[in-house]
């Protein structure tokens, strides 16, 4: 999908640590554990109809890699088909749901999902 913004913006502690205007990006973070909030908003309206803005919101408790080693954490992701109409409306049609994993981290079974 074409993406006419989006914005990832990484919290610790409550804190802004670093903000990027991508869809993808690395962030470095310290050793030492703390909480992190990762957002990632997306706004499509100059390309698309409907479902123009996305926001997205992950909540963790995680500490960085030993030295400068890097290391990809297990986030999960929800990728949606929608049964809508031109005009946004639903036609009655099953939905779709992809749960997709951060690439480079370690692959986890999913064993409950609810919408």
């Amino acid at each position: 999908m074409a993406i006419s913004h989006a914005n990832l913006a990484l919290y610790r502690d409550g804190q802004l640590v670093d903000e990027r205007n991508a869809a993808r990006t690395d962030f470095s973070v310290p050793a030492k554990a703390a909480d992190y909030r990762l957002t990632f908003d997306v706004d499509t309206s100059r390309i698309l109809p409907f479902s123009t803005h996305v926001n997205t919101a992950w909540t963790f408790r995680s500490a960085g890699p030993a030295g400068t080693a890097r290391s990809a954490l297990p986030l999960l992701s929800v990728d949606y088909a929608l049964p809508l109409e031109a005009a946004n409306h639903p036609t009655g049609g099953p939905a779709t749901f992809t749960v997709l994993q951060a690439q480079g981290a370690l692959a986890q079974r999913v064993t409950t999902f609810q919408v």
